[in-house]
C-alpha cells in the first residue's frame, strides 16, 4: 500500500510536466511516419535549420541578458504558479516541435537523398552502417553474428530488436530518433532542476541537434551512444552537485557511471572519461578540493521548525551535524570509496553486456571496441590511424579471421615500439594536432557561416570568453568533475578523433556540452535550494541508526529507489529496455526462425523512378503506395551514389522508369578472409499497373500496385565494395 501511494504521489507530482509531454515523441513521429506532406516541408526547411537555431539561441541568451540587467537592484517579481493543465500543453507542443526538429536530416535523406558517407538513395547503409545491418539480419534469421558486427554487437542487436517492433528498417530509424528526443527531454528537465536557465538549456538542444543531423537518418552506432549518455545525465548531475552525500546520491552516481559505460560501448570514444567516473570521488577525500572548505559568501539565518514532541529543532545544526557524520574522516573515507566501488561494478557489469551477445549469438571472438589495435599501431608509429597497419603489411589481409588478425597487429606494435620508442610521443602529439582540427572544422560546419575565416574567428573568440568564464567560476563539487572529466578526454582524443572525426565524442557528447557551459552554469548552494544534498534524518553509510540498527540498515538499503525521482526511474527504464531486449529479442527471433517461421524481414529497399516517363495519374500517387514510402528519383540515387556509378545501372535506369533497389545478406559466402560486411545488392524493375476501380463520386481513379517485370536474364556488377545484381525488364534485352 505504502509503495502505490508514493507511485501515487510521484505521478500526480511530475506527471503533468514530465510524462505527458514525452507522449509527444511517438505522436510527432506517427505524424512524420504518415504525412508525407509533413516530411517534404521538413525536407525543404533543412537549409535554413542551423540558421534558425543559431538565431534563435541569440536571441534567447539577448533577452536572459536583458532581463537579468533589468531585476538588478529591484525585487524579483513574485513568480505565480502555473496550472498543470498549461504546463502538459506547453510541454506537450515543446516536445513536438524538438521531435520534429531532430528528424528533419531524416526527412531530407529520404526526400532528397545526397552523397553521403553512410547512405546510398536516402536509407541504404554502407560502409560501416552496412555491417550493423547485416548483423541485425542475421540476428533476425536466427544467425550468428558475423566477425564484422561482432565489434560492437549491441547497436545490431537493438537495431534488430527496433526494426522487429517497428516493421520496416524506416521505423526502426524513427524509433532512434524518438530515443534521441526522449533522452534531451529528460536531460533537459536534470538540467534545469541543477539551476541552468532556459537559454543554456536551449544550447544543450542546438548542440545535440547539430551532432546528431549526419548520424540520425544511418544505422550507424554513434545515435545510441548518444542516447545513452543523455540517459546518464538525470542520474549523474544531481549526484554530482550533492557530493555524492547520502546513500540516494551513491546510487545515482552508480547507476549513471553504468549508463555511460553502455554508451561507450555502443561507440567507443574517450574511455578514459571512465577512469574519472572512478577518480572522482576520491579527489573529494583531499581537504583541498573539498567544498566543505570554501568559506560561503553569506551565511543564512537558522531555521527552527517544531517537531511532533514539540522540540525546536534547528534546522541548520541538523544539517551541520549530519554534514560532519558524513564528512568525518572516517566515514567519509568508507564513502567516497563505496561510490567508486559501486560505480565500478555498474561500468563493468554495463562493459560486459557486449561480450554476453558475443557469446550467445555471435562468433565467440571480436575485435572488442573497434580496431584498438590497429589504432595502437598508427601510434606508435607516429602516423595515427587505423589503416596505417594495412598500408605497412598488406599480408595481414590474408590471415584466416580477425582474431588472427589481431593477434599479429599488436606483435607488430611492440616491435615497432622496441625499435623506436620515441614514435609513440610524436604519434600522440600529432594525434592531438589531428584532433583539434577535427574540432574546428566540425564547429565551423555546424555554424554554417559564408567564409572559414569568419567562422574560426568565432570560435576562437567564443572559446576563450568561455574559458574565461570557467575560470572566474567558483569552485564547487560540478566543476571538479568537470576538471577531471576535461583531463580525461584530452587525453583520450588522439586514439580515436584522427580516425572517427568528431563523432567519435558520442557516448560522452552532453558531458562535453556541460564542459563547454561550465562557466556559465550558475553556483548553486545547496542549502539554498529544495534539492538539500543533506537528509538530517538519512543516517550515512556505515552508521548505527540505534535499536534495530542491523533491521534498520536492510531497511534504509530497501528504500534506496525512494530517492530516485520520475525523470531517473524513465531514463533506467529505457535503458533497461535497450539492454534486455538486445540480449534477449534477438534470441526470440533465432527460436522462431528455428521453427521454420521466415525472417520478419528481408531487407532494406527504395523505389526509384523517372517522374519524366511516367504518365501524370501515376506520378501523383507514388506517395500513397508504401507505409512509410521511400520513392527517389533516379537522378537521386545517381547523386547519392558514393562511387562513379557502373555503367550498367544507368543503362537500366535510362531503359526502365520504375526500379527497385534492395540490400540484403548474402546467403552463399565466399572464401574470403576481410571481415567486410557480406551483403547483395539487388536492382530489379518493376511496373504499376491499376489493380481496381474505386467507385463513387462523378470520376474513376484507378487503384495501382507494384508488380515485378524482369526476365531471367541478370548480370553482377561490383559496386559499393559488394555484389550489384541488375536484372533487367521483360521487354528490354
Amino acid at each position: 500500500m505504502r509503495a502505490k501511494e508514493i507511485m501515487r504521489r510521484s505521478l500526480r507530482a511530475v506527471g503533468a510536466e514530465l510524462l505527458i509531454p514525452l507522449a509527444g515523441v511517438p505522436l510527432a513521429c506517427g505524424m512524420f511516419a504518415s504525412s508525407p506532406l509533413l516530411r517534404h516541408g521538413l525536407a525543404r526547411l533543412e537549409p535554413f535549420v542551423a540558421t534558425l537555431l543559431w538565431t534563435g539561441l541569440v536571441l534567447v541568451v539577448w533577452q536572459g541578458i536583458r532581463r537579468r540587467d533589468r531585476l538588478a537592484g529591484s525585487t524579483p517579481p513574485v513568480e505565480r504558479p502555473a496550472q498543470a493543465e498549461w504546463i502538459a500543453a506547453w510541454g506537450l507542443c515543446s516536445c513536438i516541435v524538438l521531435t520534429l526538429v531532430l528528424l528533419v536530416p531524416v526527412a531530407q535523406a529520404w526526400e532528397n537523398p545526397s552523397l553521403h558517407g553512410s547512405l546510398v538513395g536516402g536509407i541504404l547503409p554502407r560502409n560501416d552502417a552496412a555491417g550493423y545491418y547485416q548483423g541485425a539480419v542475421e540476428l533476425l534469421a536466427g544467425e550468428p553474428l558475423a566477425a564484422w558486427p561482432s565489434r560492437r554487437p549491441i547497436n545490431s542487436a537493438w537495431l534488430g530488436v527496433r526494426s522487429g517492433w517497428a516493421g520496416s528498417w524506416e521505423g526502426a530509424i524513427l524509433l532512434q530518433v524518438g530515443l534521441l528526443a526522449m533522452g534531451w527531454w529528460l536531460m533537459n528537465h536534470a538540467l534545469r532542476a541543477a539551476g541552468l536557465g532556459a537559454a543554456l538549456r536551449y544550447a544543450s538542444f542546438v548542440l545535440v541537434e547539430r551532432f546528431s543531423f549526419e548520424s540520425a537518418p544511418t544505422m550507424l552506432s554513434e545515435p545510441l551512444g548518444l542516447a545513452l549518455a543523455l540517459l546518464a545525465m538525470p542520474l549523474l548531475l544531481p549526484a554530482i552537485q550533492s557530493g555524492l552525500r547520502g546513500r540516494g546520491s551513491i546510487l545515482k552516481y552508480a547507476l549513471g557511471s553504468g549508463l555511460l559505460a553502455l554508451g561507450l560501448s555502443a561507440r567507443p570514444g574517450a574511455m578514459f572519461v571512465l577512469v574519472g567516473q572512478a577518480v572522482w570521488p576520491l579527489l573529494l577525500l583531499w581537504p583541498r578540493f573539498a567544498t566543505s572548505a570554501i568559506a560561503p559568501k553569506e551565511r543564512r539565518p537558522a531555521l527552527r521548525l517544531h517537531s511532533e514532541s514539540d522540540e525546536v529543532v534547528d534546522v541548520e545544526t541538523a544539517t551541520a551535524q549530519a554534514e560532519l557524520r558524513t564528512t568525518s574522516p572516517p566515514l567519509a573515507i568508507r564513502a567516497k570509496l563505496l561510490a567508486t566501488a559501486c560505480a565500478l561494478v555498474c561500468m563493468v557489469a554495463a562493459l560486459g553486456v557486449q561480450p554476453l551477445i558475443n557469446g550467445w549469438y555471435g562468433p565467440g571472438y571480436s575485435l572488442g571496441q573497434g580496431s584498438f589495435a590497429h589504432t595502437m599501431y598508427g601510434l606508435v608509429t607516429g602516423q595515427p590511424g587505423w589503416s596505417r597497419v594495412f598500408d605497412d603489411h598488406p599480408e595481414l589481409r590474408r590471415l584466416p579471421d580477425d582474431r588472427a588478425q589481431v593477434k599479429r597487429i599488436y606483435e607488430l606494435t611492440w616491435e615497432a615500439y622496441r625499435k623506436q620508442p620515441s614514435r609513440l610521443i610524436i604519434g600522440y602529439l600529432r594525434g592531438w594536432q589531428m584532433s583539434g582540427k577535427w574540432i574546428v572544422v566540425s564547429v565551423i560546419e555546424w555554424l554554417k557561416l559564408p567564409s572559414r575565416w569568419l567562422g574560426l574567428l568565432v570560435v576562437a573568440s567564443g572559446g576563450l570568453w568561455l574559458l574565461w568564464r570557467a575560470r572566474i567560476r567558483r569552485r564547487d563539487d560540478l566543476s571538479l568533475y568537470l576538471v577531471v572529466q576535461v583531463v580525461a578526454t584530452i587525453v583520450s582524443m588522439p586514439f580515436f578523433l584522427p580516425d572517427t572525426g568528431i563523432r567519435g565524442l558520442a557516448a560522452t557528447w552532453p558531458l562535453c556540452i556541460l564542459m563547454l557551459l561550465m562557466g556559465l552554469i550558475p553556483y548553486r548552494e545547496h542549502a539554498m535550494t529544495q534539492e538539500a544534498p543533506i537528509d538530517p534524518t538519512e543516517p550515512s553509510p556505515g552508521m548505527s541508526v540505534g535499536r534495530g540498527a542491523v533491521r534498520g540498515r536492510f531497511r534504509a538499503w530497501g528504500e534506496l529507489a525512494e530517492s530516485l525521482d520520475s525523470r531517473q526511474v524513465v531514463a533506467c527504464g529505457l535503458a533497461a529496455v535497450i539492454t534486455l531486449s538486445s540480449l534477449g529479442q534477438p534470441g526470440g527471433w533465432r527460436r522462431a526462425a528455428a521453427r521454420g517461421q521466415a525472417p520478419p524481414i528481408a531487407g532494406v529497399a527504395v523505389l526509384v523512378y523517372d517522374p519524366e516517363r511516367l504518365p501524370p495519374e501515376q506520378r501523383s500517387v507514388l506517395g500513397k503506395l508504401w507505409p512509410v514510402p521511400h520513392w527517389i528519383r533516379s537522378q537521386a540515387l545517381v547523386d547519392s551514389w558514393p562511387e562513379p556509378v557502373p555503367e550498367e545501372v544507368i543503362d537500366a535506369l535510362l531503359e526502365h522508369p520504375v526500379w527497385r533497389l534492395r540490400v540484403e545478406l548474402e546467403r552463399a559466402v565466399a572464401g574470403d578472409p576481410e571481415s567486410r560486411p557480406r551483403l547483395r545488392w539487388e536492382l530489379d524493375p518493376l511496373e504499376l499497373v491499376p489493380r481496381e476501380m474505386r467507385a463513387g463520386g462523378t470520376g474513376k481513379h484507378p487503384r495501382w500496385q507494384i508488380v515485378e517485370t524482369c526476365s531471367e536474364d541478370c548480370f553482377e556488377v561490383r559496386g559499393l565494395s559488394q555484389r550489384l545484381c541488375v536484372r533487367w525488364p521483360a521487354s528490354g534485352r
